[in-house]
């Protein structure tokens, strides 16, 4: 019997479908596969040809399907054990789903062979990620909302707070497209805390490759975006502190329990 996933969406949605089948396999011993087929828009790619080349043998042309099993809230539910071959569909999103298999499937993926060829282009001693999500937020703002700058400014004050340093490094990520609302915000953050210096990511990294990034600094500043979830989830500094607002979604999605989605140990930021 064997078990797949309908992957969707950008490369934060589909690292959850991704991880939560893999972990699945693991922990039930069933195979997995991934149905070959193409995105569903041009702008959410999929990634089997460089950040996940090591999944490719793992794609199919069939389908063994007996079964479908729809996620049936946005919080965590155990998946149950289905003797039949199962297709999962859902976005999956806590860690839940696959933390206790999370080293396994890094390794997996190739997940530090592919860090390692990204940790000696920036200095990431000094270095914060901070990320801006806006994109098509802007026309979203009932579902996804746009952070305020009241966000990112409580998160600086918190992260100069408990780390007892305010000379930090800022790393900033965005869509090329949004750079010029970003730097608005950018230049305000910049009067508040004149001893941080703030770096814009260099766009010639793929965006896969900019969450590894986002992964190897000391510590993460997200967005209400899966994309920079996963760059501090990937990140594997002991110490790190990551910072996540405290309204995820809009007024239409807010019957959406969130609290399955970040880590205990994660830093929520009210405004």
């Amino acid at each position: 019997m064997t078990v797949t996933i309908h992957v969707t969406g950008g490369l934060g949605n589909q690292l959850f479908q991704i991880f939560t089948l893999i972990s699945y396999s693991l922990k039930h011993k069933k195979a997995f596969y991934f149905e070959k087929s193409i995105p569903t828009r041009k702008d959410r790619p999929f990634y089997w040809n460089n950040f996940l080349k090591s999944l490719v043998p793992f794609i199919k042309d069939g389908t063994e399907i007996q079964l479908l099993y729809r996620e049936p809230n946005f919080h965590y539910n155990e998946l149950p054990l289905i003797s039949q071959s199962i297709k999962f569909f859902g976005y999956y999103q806590s860690y839940k789903y696959f933390e206790k298999n999370k080293h396994s499937i890094e390794k997996f993926i190739r997940l530090e062979e592919q860090r390692n060829m990204l940790k000696n282009d920036y200095d990431f001693s000094n270095l914060v990620c901070l990320h801006f999500r806006v994109g098509d937020y802007v026309n979203l703002q009932h579902h996804h909302p746009l952070m305020p700058i009241e966000y990112y400014r409580n998160a600086l004050q918190q992260l100069i707070k408990t780390t007892d340093k305010d000379n930090w490094k800022i790393l900033y990520f965005c869509e090329d497209n949004d750079i010029n609302y970003v730097n608005e915000k950018v230049n305000s953050l910049k009067t508040d805390y004149p001893n941080l210096s703030f770096q814009k990511i260099d766009s010639k990294y793929q965006d896969w490759e900019q969450m590894l990034i986002m992964s190897l600094c000391q510590h993460n500043i997200i967005a209400n975006s899966t994309f920079s979830w996963w760059g501090a989830y990937l990140n594997k500094n002991v110490d790190k502190l990551v910072f996540y607002p405290c309204k995820w979604f809009g007024p239409a999605l807010v019957e959406k329990n969130t609290n399955d989605l970040f880590p205990n140990d994660w830093i929520k930021i009210n405004f």
